[in-house]
């Protein structure tokens, strides 16, 4: 799909451009944020996403002194693609190489969008892996868990408040606190607050 047949589509679906980034335009629809690749075309792949909800499928998410995330990496004709579905985002390029560079922009961009300021000092690494998968880190572990509840909350449509109630809580605040990323999280805690953001999308999770 051209560029601009799909800035047309979210523009009629009440979405706008908030900026530039590096490699990716920042569009929100006054509550959510999205992250559309600068290219002249933008493969069918990154236009399937239902942009009045989103769409996430499940990630495996693993954690050493930082936490990492996985992401699935594949080629399809002339493009190269990388999905990272806890974030629930998809970037594409026309080199394995540069789709690599693309994932460190978009999540720069992200955490600049979700938490202004954050993005100062902030170091992002991915990692190639395997045929089809790669491994994204940040610096900054509290930040980066704190963009994939938020990110998976607003994939799946709930409220603050309806999270807060599957942690068993009343208070808004016990559940957005996390989402703020000033809070220390261990691996069991964020399993739990995974779980009150999406109870529809289940993922595995594992220390190495």
């Amino acid at each position: 799909m051209k560029k601009r047949v799909l800035e047309k589509k979210l523009s009629e679906l009440g979405w706008k451009f908030e900026r530039h980034g590096s490699c990716h335009d920042v569009c929100t629809n006054g509550c959510i944020s999205e992250f559309v690749p600068r290219h002249n075309e933008v493969k069918r792949r990154d236009c399937k996403k239902d942009y009045k909800k989103g769409g996430a499928q499940s990630a495996l998410l693993k954690r050493r002194l930082s936490m990492e995330i996985e992401g699935r990496i594949w080629k399809e004709g002339k493009w190269w693609f990388v999905e990272i579905s806890s974030l629930d985002v998809m970037t594409q390029s026309r080199t394995r190489k540069e789709v690599l560079l693309m994932v460190e922009d978009l999540i720069f961009e992200m955490i600049k969008s979700y938490f202004p300021g954050e993005e100062k000092g902030l170091k992002v690494t991915v990692t190639d892996g395997r045929k089809h998968t790669i491994s994204m880190t940040t610096n900054n572990t509290k930040v980066l868990m704190a963009l994939s509840l938020k990110r998976q909350r607003e994939q799946s449509g709930s409220t603050v408040k309806e999270a807060a109630e599957r942690l068993g809580s009343r208070s808004p605040n016990s559940y957005a606190q996390y989402e703020r990323g000033m809070t220390n999280i261990s691996i069991e805690k964020f399993e739990q607050l995974l779980i009150a953001a999406n109870p529809s999308d289940h993922r595995r999770l594992r220390l190495i």
